[in-house]
């Protein structure tokens, strides 16, 4: 798979994830809303009474994938926004370069965008159709045997130049924030849809250390830990 051109290429932090295909970044000092090139999420309001299918599931996931992570914004067309005024862009987490757009679409929690293009739709496209015959995400539930199967013969993900052929996907590991105090700050778990104090005996080995502000409209606290 093409590594993005670095020229048109630039680095930036997230700092909050409006839904499952577009975030807000922080680049140089400046704020720079973003919408993803490569995948098209359920779109998620956020004063509906009721959200649109997999919308609260599919920002979920890019909030526990990217929220205060380093991203490189990768600008095909460099500059170009849609009607709201965010720039298009493939994201790619750093420092393992995993490619936010072909996670989405891999598991299942949104489509290939009308918008994507070279170098990197028809890899997307493939990825589409293979989770939608394993119905993940908003295709229907994963059984533990298609997802054996999708392990047993999986296509290329990593970001390398042009191989010959591509290597197997890598997991995306969920790397905690530093600390920066405990004010305001809470813990969630890749999967979980509660919020939790440190040391909660929910907690799982990948949890990930967020603002509350952040997740109160996705999560809920835990009544255990009692975090608010």
């Amino acid at each position: 798979m093409t590594a993005p051109d670095p020229e048109r290429s630039t680095e930036g932090v997230v700092l909050s994830v409006q839904d499952g295909d577009s975030v807000t970044l922080l680049v140089d000092g400046e704020l720079r809303r973003v919408e993803l090139l490569g995948a098209d999420a359920p779109e998620w309001l956020e004063r509906a009474r009721s959200q649109r299918p997999y919308a609260v599931e599919a920002r979920r996931f890019l909030t526990n994938l990217l929220l205060s992570e380093r991203v490189l914004m990768f600008e095909p067309d460099p500059g170009a926004v849609d009607p709201l005024g965010r720039r298009r862009a493939y994201l790619f987490r750093l420092p393992d370069m995993a490619f936010v757009d072909l996670e989405i679409v891999r598991q299942g929690y949104g489509r290939v965008s009308t918008r994507a293009g070279e170098p990197y739709a028809e890899l997307l496209k493939w990825y589409e159709t293979r989770a939608r015959e394993l119905e993940r995400g908003l295709w229907g539930q994963t059984s533990d045997a298609t997802e054996a199967e999708e392990d047993s013969a999986p296509p290329p993900v990593r970001v390398v130049e042009s191989p010959a052929a591509p290597p197997a996907p890598q997991p995306v590991k969920q790397p905690e924030p530093e600390p920066q105090g405990d004010d305001g700050w809470v813990w969630v778990t890749r999967s979980g849809s509660k919020y939790h104090r440190e040391g909660c005996s929910h907690l799982t080995s990948t949890r990930n250390r967020v603002r509350r502000e952040s997740i109160e409209s996705t999560h809920e606290p835990c009544k255990t830990c009692n975090p608010d």
